[in-house]
């Protein structure tokens, strides 16, 4: 027998009844009390050290973040642009990811410390959602790549790497406004559904199977025949991300996973670049392998090299730019703003590696002092999220693991503000107020499982 918590409530409760399961259908899945975390006892979360925000930003952004920067700093001729990535601009962008990770600290922290309204989900209302989410998920995707679909032949060349074809076939990818950007709530899909496969197991009732699988198929044909290989890395985090942490199984070598994610980013990046550029460059590299290797390279530490020279090159823009594209298209800002990054790439880049680069793209924006504090801000953000998602609370598991992507891609781009992830930012609150509400139970400790109520 063990002692339950929570309140007044001493009710006795039966270790061996806390099955996740059946926990689910009894309505007794609850957030911990903010303490708990601190306290180390009562976790609920696995602490995998590269999933805490603090560590991920020390510990693996920073050091590919320098290991690139030094490696190829000195191919820059090589990927056809000038070489900014000095040791003044690689010491900004460390502080910069310092900054962020201290942020994160803070945020974390705070999320401790202020004790949080306790939220549960409604079973009917959360499968009713992620049906609903799955659905508009895959029409959109349908619409964005119906063309593509209705062309098989061409499919099929741009697969088996012909020249240019891959360049054919994304011509034909439909982009509705408005419509098509709805595929971005995917990742929010895929989270919810790894969550309710944590409670109730792997067997699924056949329509959520049919849609788990035509939502995963959906991915995959967008990845790589639109070319769109950010979508593969979001789903692959969004779906493994809560399975690492709260899943009954315990994963041997899941501190080692790093390095398995490595291997697939350059898998996924091969296949990519296999249908995309290779063809181009069959006659410059001995083989593919070596090929590839030095592509990645380059799009890593290129995309820390453009921010490196925008920054040392161009005054600070004034404004959210690349940490929020999606403010120039409010019309508030001038055309010689939001021209700087063609001008930098006229001047003194490749523009085949377009990639923005997220490390120093605070110090562009904002300049020194104030990009120090936009990291600061934005870690704490991510922190609290954090905080959130290690107490159980409904908007830290949910919101959690898409805010972890964009640590995972930091080097290349600010993810938190890039319109994908504005409309899965607003599919999660629509969501959370759907589905959720206070919780009036008591709490139960040492419960790997996120929180539903009874149905």
């Amino acid at each position: 027998m063990q002692q339950g918590y929570g309140g007044s409530d001493n009710q006795i409760v039966n270790a061996a009844a806390l099955d996740p399961r059946s926990m689910f259908d009894q309505g007794m899945i609850r957030a911990r009390e903010p303490d708990e975390g601190r306290a180390g006892s009562g976790a609920v979360a696995r602490g995998i050290w590269w999933i805490d925000p603090t560590r991920c930003l020390l510990f693996l952004i920073l050091p590919i973040y320098a290991v690139s920067g030094f490696l190829g700093g000195e191919m820059m001729s090589e990927f056809g642009s000038a070489n900014f990535l000095t040791t003044r601009t690689l010491l900004i962008g460390s502080a910069c990811i310092i900054m962020m990770a201290l942020g994160c600290l803070a945020g974390q922290n705070f999320a401790h410390r202020v004790q949080p309204r306790r939220m549960e989900f409604d079973p009917r209302r959360f499968d009713q959602a992620l049906v609903a989410l799955s659905m508009v998920a895959i029409v959109a995707h349908m619409l964005l790549l119906g063309n593509v679909l209705a062309n098989p032949a061409a499919m099929i060349a741009a697969l088996k790497g012909q020249a240019g074809a891959i360049f054919d076939v994304k011509e034909q990818v439909l982009k509705l406004v408005g419509v098509t950007s709805l595929v971005n709530v995917t990742p929010l899909a895929l989270v919810m559904a790894s969550h309710r496969r944590i409670v109730r197991g792997a067997s699924m009732p056949l329509r959520f199977r049919w849609l788990f699988w035509a939502l995963c198929c959906c991915v995959l044909m967008r990845g790589f025949i639109a070319m769109e290989r950010l979508a593969i890395v979001e789903a692959a985090i969004a779906y493994s991300l809560p399975l690492f942490s709260y899943g009954p199984r315990r994963f041997k070598l899941v501190g080692f996973f790093p390095l398995f994610g490595i291997a697939g980013v350059f898998t996924l990046f091969s296949i990519g670049e296999y249908t995309r550029s290779w063809p181009y460059y069959i006659d410059r590299y001995d083989n593919f392998l070596q090929f590839a290797s030095l592509r990645l390279l380059g799009y890593i530490s290129v995309a820390s090299n453009t921010a490196a020279g925008v920054f040392d090159k161009f005054d600070p823009v004034g404004h959210p730019y690349l940490t929020a594209t999606w403010f120039e298209r409010l019309g508030f800002v001038s055309s010689d703003d939001v021209g700087v990054m063609d001008r930098f790439f006229a001047a003194y880049g490749n523009a085949e590696y377009n990639n923005p680069g997220g490390v120093m793209a605070g110090v562009i924006d904002f300049g020194m002092v104030g990009g120090m504090i936009y990291y600061l801000a934005a870690g704490a953000i991510i922190g609290w999220f954090y905080g959130r998602y290690r107490q159980c609370q409904p908007i830290g598991l949910l919101g959690y693991p898409l805010f972890f992507v964009g640590l995972a891609i930091l080097t290349q781009l600010i993810y938190w503000g890039d319109p994908r992830f504005i409309t899965g930012l607003a599919a999660l609150a629509v969501t959370l107020t759907y589905m959720c509400q206070p919780s009036g139970r008591r709490v139960i400790r040492r419960l790997n499982a996120p929180l539903f109520r009874r149905g």
